[in-house]
């Protein structure tokens, strides 16, 4: 299980996330990860913007199971807040309440994909120390413009290449809208075609390959998950050589609890 953290950086959650798909694959085990909903010693209570990017940060690194920590609150911890998902006084919903359950009902609507994806490499545009940099050319998204953005490249079962693109804007008080971005992708012409599977706020589809760019607007935090239909013989490269050995893991129904 990996652990995540709202600190400004973000250093804490990539460097726990980041370490985690080698021995995964490897071992043929699935990680789950969570989310902080709780704030507590210097841990702020995270905003719409800081949630997403918590799990769609998990998810780009091949996370095959969702929670959060804590949905009730603890009551009597020295050091932490008593409002979570729900506050323990009376169960009432807090503002967290309907964001996480617009970011459940969209990985949920792909869960049966997400489970059979099999991770090869996840780079930013912009790396935090021990992450690995977007080299353009490397993969058939050949460029990636934007503010600050991370992908998670995966193989699928049905012979499609895969790609969660990730805006890593977020932060204190802010919004997926407030830290949304276009994110411009440049793609391979190894490419035939690409769509948009899930899209949290956007509208999923097929995405035009008429300039062999595109540019998608992305809200903050948040993943668009993207399927493309290679050129015969065109592969992408895999980074986790480890699970060369180990079968795609099998994994139960994914779950976001």
């Amino acid at each position: 299980m990996s652990s995540c953290a709202t600190e400004p950086t973000g250093r804490r959650l990539l460097h726990a996330t980041g370490s985690v798909p080698t021995g995964s694959l490897k071992h043929g085990v699935p990680f789950w990860a969570f989310a902080l909903t709780t704030a507590h010693h210097r841990y702020r209570r995270p905003s719409e913007s800081d949630l997403r990017w918590q799990h769609y940060s998990n998810l780009a690194y091949g996370a095959k199971g969702l929670w959060y920590f804590t949905y009730w609150a603890p009551t009597a911890w020295n050091g932490w807040a008593s409002r979570a998902i729900v506050d323990p006084g009376d169960g009432s919903r807090t503002e967290l309440y309907e964001w996480v359950k617009a970011l459940n009902r969209a990985v949920l609507d792909v869960g049966d994909l997400l489970l059979r994806l099999r991770n090869l490499d996840v780079v930013h545009t912009h790396p935090p120390a021990g992450q690995r940099r977007f080299e353009p050319g490397k993969f058939w998204i050949t460029d990636i413009k934007a503010r600050d953005a991370l992908v998670g490249f995966f193989d699928g079962p049905d012979g499609a290449a895969y790609a969660l693109v990730v805006n890593k804007a977020h932060g204190m008080g802010k919004s997926a809208r407030d830290t949304a971005d276009t994110v411009e992708l440049t793609f391979s012409d190894r490419v035939g075609d690409v769509e948009a599977v899930s899209w949290l706020d956007g509208v999923p589809g097929p995405i035009s390959l008429a300039t062999g760019t595109a540019s998608l607007m992305i809200a903050g935090g948040t993943g668009v998950l993207l399927r493309a239909h290679l050129t015969q013989g065109a592969s992408v490269p895999n980074s986790f050589p480890e699970s060369q050995a180990a079968s795609s893991p099998s994994s139960p129904p994914l779950r976001t609890r």
